[in-house]
């Protein structure tokens, strides 16, 4: 199952998670990145041996016969790949937060806009990489949310919404 990680992304495109559940014991996972083209616009995401970190690397094959390092994943257990290294993923949660005067600080106020920048940063390299949700809970209509999040810089896109005060949830942006 891979899942679109919404506002994250990186040099092959777009970031995704997926879940793969091991079928047996001492079942491993190899893998390696790809930007799924084919031929010569094909681009690869492998390991370097210095970056193995948690996990290892072994050698395995691109399809193209050249070999090369993959990412192998030692246990069954939930990790990220982050600047090429395979660490343990943070536990998963649920923050919830308003948005006026916590997300995005006081309107107009450019200073208040690096706040808004460290966290999505700091969100968007940790909790969420390990599967958190970040949900808004604001006064505010789903339009006015999304004129927000098209006029404001450097929030953090998030995952759901609680809008009209309490009485509209949404769990897609776009509906």
């Amino acid at each position: 199952r891979m899942v679109s990680a919404s506002s994250r992304g990186n040099a092959l495109g777009r970031w995704f998670m997926g879940v793969v559940v091991p079928e047996g014991e001492g079942e491993m996972l190899d893998f390696f990145l790809t930007n799924g083209k084919t031929g010569s616009e094909l681009k690869e995401d492998r390991p370097t041996a210095s970056k193995a970190s948690m996990g290892s690397v072994r050698p395995g094959s691109s399809g193209r016969g050249d070999g090369g390092l993959v990412y192998t994943l030692p246990v069954a257990a939930s990790f990220k790949l982050s600047w090429g290294a395979i660490r343990g993923a943070e536990p998963r949660y649920m923050l919830v937060s308003d948005i006026d005067g916590t997300m995005i600080g006081e309107h107009g106020d450019p200073s208040q806009y690096a706040s808004s920048r460290r966290f999505r940063e700091y969100w968007e390299n940790g909790p969420a990489l390990a599967g958190s949700l970040l949900v808004y809970n604001t006064g505010r209509s789903m339009g006015q949310v999304r004129e927000m999040l098209k006029n404001v810089p450097d929030v953090a896109t998030p995952d759901a919404m609680i809008v009209a005060v309490g009485t509209k949830v949404f769990l897609n942006m776009d509906e």
